[in-house]
């Protein structure tokens, strides 16, 4: 008898512990996104946005006719011009291998021109002259903090 009960007792506990039924996460459970944003996704020159943190976005536009890549700094509403004291920034496609491109201040006429302030960039290579949807990362320095963010190109709609 005595046998009996630890054997019962060993295999409740076995069934007890090992549930089959699935469970599904706790609706309070937290996420570990960041909040979206109620904003556009495509900035006012029609090039992809980047977040650079809550209250500064960058748009990039790929020209490749020209083999250039401009980076605008906008605010949160990502339709007003905000110019940052950046010297430069760093545009790094994604590919194999991935290209690096410096980007370099280069002052919208809107701009004030207060100790190299711009809130436009822009950079020069071969691989932007590629047919292909490009994707990759802006960095660069704000206020003596480090930010980044990612951009990816999407197929212009049919008009």
């Amino acid at each position: 008898m005595k046998r009996f009960l630890i054997l019962t007792s060993v295999v409740m506990f076995a069934v007890g512990c090992g549930s089959a039924v699935p469970t599904t996460p706790s609706s309070v459970a937290k996420s570990n996104d960041p909040p979206s944003h109620n904003h556009p996704t495509t900035g006012p020159h029609g090039g992809p946005i980047v977040e650079w943190g809550d209250e500064l976005h960058l748009e990039v536009v790929i020209d490749r006719t020209a083999g250039t890549a401009t980076v605008y700094v906008l605010d949160e509403d990502v339709k007003t011009s905000m110019a940052i004291t950046t010297k430069t920034m760093t545009l790094t496609l994604i590919g194999t291998p991935p290209v690096e491109v410096t980007l370099t201040a280069d002052p919208d006429a809107g701009d004030k021109v207060l100790n190299g302030m711009s809130s436009r960039f822009v950079g020069k290579h071969e691989a932007f002259k590629k047919e292909e949807l490009m994707s990759g990362s802006v960095s660069g320095m704000k206020d003596g903090d480090e930010r980044s963010g990612k951009f990816k190109e999407k197929k212009p709609k049919a008009k």
